[in-house]
């Protein structure tokens, strides 16, 4: 049997004409709220590929970012586009070099500042000795010349023995060994107490000398 003929009206109000319209609407819409999603996941993306990329070039150095990189690769040669990178890449080096300089010199010179206070203090240390051994000379000299020591009261004072004339005539040695006493009473036995400030314990005197 052959199918019935419909009129263009009838098929436009027929319940499946309604229900191929409803779902093509529907189907249009879901269309469309997909690609907004796709554009708006699209849009997050290049902002983030942007703040990546603006971050990776503040943290490279300023010359290699301030240089025209599509100017100098635009119409070169490979060759020439190489030699670019090269004078780019010495132009990179060059801050860390001479950091690497400084501190070179600044090791240098706490070095040379080493050996200056070493050798200050093996100074001092040689002059120390030679006062020991000129003050220790002098009162033996002192003692020897004034008579033997007497214990007591009568004992030479130290002012006198700064002010004595052999303290102050004898020229600085050349040789410390030749200063060096030999007697075995300590240059300090000969002097007085201090003035005005007391006996100096015995264990204070070693702590001092």
């Amino acid at each position: 049997m052959a199918p019935m003929r419909t009129t263009a009206k009838a098929r436009k109000n027929s319940p499946k004409t309604a229900k191929l319209e409803a779902f093509l609407q529907d189907f249009d819409s879901e269309v469309k709220t997909r690609v907004d999603q796709e554009k708006e996941k699209l849009n997050h993306l290049l902002e983030d590929v942007d703040h990546g990329y603006k971050m990776a070039l503040y943290k490279i150095s300023k010359p290699l970012r301030e240089m025209p990189w599509m100017e100098q690769f635009k119409s070169e040669s490979p060759e020439v586009a190489n030699v670019s990178w090269l004078a780019a890449n010495q132009q990179t080096q060059q801050p860390y070099s001479y950091l690497i300089e400084t501190v070179r010199q600044r090791d240098t010179q706490i070095n040379t500042l080493k050996e200056r206070l070493s050798s200050l203090q093996d100074e001092v240390r040689q002059l120390f000795l030679w006062l020991l051994a000129a003050w220790d000379a002098t009162i033996v000299r002192v003692s020897v010349c004034d008579g033997p020591v007497r214990s007591g009261p009568q004992r030479i004072d130290s002012d006198d023995a700064l002010n004595h004339d052999f303290f102050w005539s004898d020229p600085i040695p050349s040789d410390l060994k030749n200063m060096l006493s030999t007697h075995n009473t300590s240059m300090f036995e000969y002097l007085a107490p201090p003035r005005r400030r007391g006996h100096m314990p015995q264990q204070q005197f070693d702590r001092v000398f």
